[in-house]
Parts: C-alpha cells; structure tokens; sequence
C-alpha cells in the first residue's frame, strides 16, 4: 500500500483502536464474552435441531458428513463479506482482484488466506474449512486447520499448512467495521489474542486453555471462573487419522461427568 492510499489510512487507524483495545483489560473481557458466551445469552445461538447423517456411512464418512454439514458455532462472516474482501488487499493485490472475473478472484482470494477447496467443490460453496448456516453464514469447522492439500488435490484431515487465520479475521473485521456490520465471535476475540504469528499453524492451545476454562464440569458457561495466565505460542494441526490411536481424551480431567463428549466441538459451542 501506499502512504496516501485513503483505505490504508481507515484501515490503519482502524487496527490502531484494535491495538489499543489489545493492551486493555476489557480485551479479554471481549474474547470472553463476545468470543464464548455471547451467543449462548444474546439469542445467537447455534441450531441443534440439524440433519442426521446418511445410513450406511463409515465412522470417516460420517465424521466428515457432520463437520460439512452441521454448524457447531455461529457464523464468522457472509457470502458478501467473503466476495468483497479484495478491497481491504494492499494495493498492488487489489488492483489484481478488481481487474479479474468471479473465479479468478476467488482463487486469488483462497491464495491468500490459505483456504482449501473442498474435493467434491463445484467452485461456489464454502471452502473446505467452513459450511454455509443456511442463511447465507460461512460457518468454521475443524477442517479449517485439520484440511490440507498437496500437489493441488485437498485431503480432508490433513493439516493445513496454508492457513493464515490471522490475516482472514483481520481483513474480515476491517471489512465489517468499513461497512458497519457486527463483529463475530472471532473478530471479538482476535482484539484480546493473537489467533496465529505465522500461516499453517494457530494458537489454538491457548483456545483450548481459555474456552475450557470457562465451562463447569458438566459443560455449561460459567464467566466467573478464572481465566489462568496465558503463554500464546502456534501450533502446527495434527493430521485427524492420529486421533483414533488415542487411549484417553486430554478433556476428561475437565469434563469428567461428559466423557463421550467431543472435547473441542463442545468447548467451542454455546450450547
């Protein structure tokens, strides 16, 4: 970008007030309650009365089944949101974006964040790592980090070492704040912590520390628990195939009453 780009000096002094907000106290009281419990206690919350999968699937078709087809969370962004983040690109990029057709845009928009089509993706669904709510929501799933591809082809449960997290919620919460749309629960939460430093991994234990920190041994939000001292520190994803040589969930020692609980689907929903 250049110094008298009129959207470099909005976007500036926009991540200026989010930096601020970054070294206040009321931070992480955003990532708490606009980040877990917002939700649960403001009406937006996740439907539960969803489809069942298919009869006759495999325990992978079925777990990939409900991760593309059942929101877990509450959207992150909408399909316009999604088509229009060009415009808050550096300049060269946006140039780019604007001069190229719906398809090209796209896949210069996926190159960017490190978002993975999905294998059966007829170009004009949600990438590998989210669903639509229904409603025209991109909704994250675990494939947004646990959903790689190599030599072009995408395989679900791979990690994904071209995600830049940070750089998507970034650009959407610009984008929003441009348009005076509401934040999600991610863009909250970004204000108070680093989502990632470098593209392919997340701070994704810190994640895990905060939202289980939060929930009662039988799962429901409790605000008032203490929230312990944070080290961020990214992560590379674990490919999904290792899960099942697993012989005890890191989640039952917090949810000991909820042990056939999946531990992050339930820590990240406000149900």
């Amino acid at each position: 970008m250049t110094g008298n780009d009129p959207l470099t000096t909005r976007t500036n002094c926009i991540r200026r007030g989010l930096a601020r907000r970054n070294r206040s106290s009321l931070s992480l009281l955003a990532v708490l309650l606009g980040g877990v419990t917002a939700a649960a206690f403001a009406g937006d919350r996740v439907e539960t009365n969803q489809p069942t999968p298919p009869e006759g699937l495999s325990a992978a078709e079925r777990g990939y089944w409900l991760l593309t087809n059942k929101p877990y969370l509450p959207p992150d962004f909408d399909q316009a949101t999604f088509d229009n983040l060009w415009q808050v690109w550096p300049a060269e990029e946006r140039k780019a974006a604007a001069q190229a057709g719906p398809a090209e845009r796209r896949r210069l928009t996926y190159a960017r964040y490190g978002l993975i089509e999905r294998p059966e993706s007829q170009g004009d669904d949600p990438a590998l790592g989210y669903l639509s709510d229904g409603a025209d929501g991109w909704v994250m799933n675990c494939l947004a980090c646990h959903g790689g591809e190599t030599a072009g082809q995408s395989y679900p449960g791979s990690p994904n070492s071209h995600f830049a997290m940070q750089t998507l919620i970034e650009d959407v919460t610009t984008l929003k704040l441009l348009q005076l749309k509401p934040l999600a629960h991610l863009d909250k939460a970004a204000t108070g912590i680093p989502l990632s430093t470098t593209d392919g991994t997340t701070n994704s234990v810190v994640f895990g520390i905060i939202l289980g920190a939060l929930r009662n041994p039988d799962m429901s939000v409790d605000t008032n628990r203490p929230i312990p001292e944070l080290v961020h520190h990214d992560m590379d994803p674990p490919p999904f195939w290792n899960v099942k040589k697993k012989v005890a969930a890191l989640h039952r020692r917090l949810c000991p009453q909820n042990r056939t609980a999946a531990p992050a689907v339930h820590a990240h929903s406000p149900e």
